[in-house]
């Protein structure tokens, strides 16, 4: 039986670096990447448009078919293993949500092939319900999605996250890795 113990996960920047994001800082000048991801990124994450319509449009930008950049940009994506093994650890004691800001299409694409879904009860995603972390609606939204608990936590790679959920009575942790979180949560004696 689980407790009543319920954890939030951040998705990017802990189960995979942000690829996207590297894409552009790697592909573009400072300015053009930083007007791609205002202009993409935070609309993508808003649900505005999908990763594939996204991809689509770097591409057409680019002047290269749409495959080719979908590689590179997938070739940017590390894929933290011990992560998933963390995730599926924690779920078998306590429930455990994904809450990150992303497009739709975006985790199946880049995911393909991992066991994404065994790792949590249910994915609360920015772009399937309009808000984005660090915005406090979607904090309280994640609050009545769950079910009632006696204690909430959220891991997030982003220190302005973890505020935001502090703000809201989630306690929040801040990490990098799997590594890290292992000791995080043995100290505060949910492993």
């Amino acid at each position: 039986m689980k407790s009543n113990i319920t954890i939030f996960l951040d998705c990017f920047g802990l189960f995979s670096d942000a690829g996207l994001t590297k894409f552009f800082d790697l592909t573009f000048s400072r300015q053009d990447a930083a007007r791609i991801k205002d202009q993409y990124c935070i609309l993508g994450d808003a649900g505005e448009f999908t990763y594939t319509e996204i991809i689509h449009k770097v591409a057409e930008h680019l002047h290269r078919p749409y495959e080719e950049v979908l590689a590179l940009i997938l070739s940017q994506y590390e894929i933290h293993e011990d992560m998933f093994d963390l995730a599926r650890e924690l779920r078998k004691y306590h429930h455990v949500y994904l809450l990150s800001n992303c497009m739709k299409e975006q985790l199946e694409i880049i995911f393909k092939g991992h066991p994404f879904d065994e790792c949590f009860d249910g994915q609360i995603k920015s772009c399937d319900i309009h808000m984005q972390k660090p915005d406090k609606e979607i904090y309280e939204y994640a609050l009545r999605a769950i079910p009632s608990s006696t204690r909430v936590l959220f891991f997030d790679d982003t220190e302005k996250n973890i505020i935001a959920a502090r703000e809201n009575g989630i306690e929040g942790y801040v990490f990098k890795n799997a590594t890290q979180a292992r000791m995080i949560l043995k100290d505060l004696g949910l492993l």
